[in-house]
């Protein structure tokens, strides 16, 4: 992977996580996602690791 491929990559994913942790998701909470490009992807996926119902 190209450095530009892998930084592009990282900010997705803080971008995703930052929302996440500022809206202080946690275990048993409904979290909704609009849109699933790249960034609604990942903050699905973190949001299934934190253990809330996506």
């Amino acid at each position: 992977m190209r450095f530009a491929q892998a930084a592009a990559a990282t900010d997705a994913g803080m971008t995703s996580v930052g929302a996440l942790s500022t809206a202080g998701v946690e275990a048993g909470m409904k979290v909704g996602i609009i849109g699933f490009g790249r960034l609604g992807q990942i903050g699905a996926r973190v949001a299934h690791l934190r253990v809330a119902q996506v």
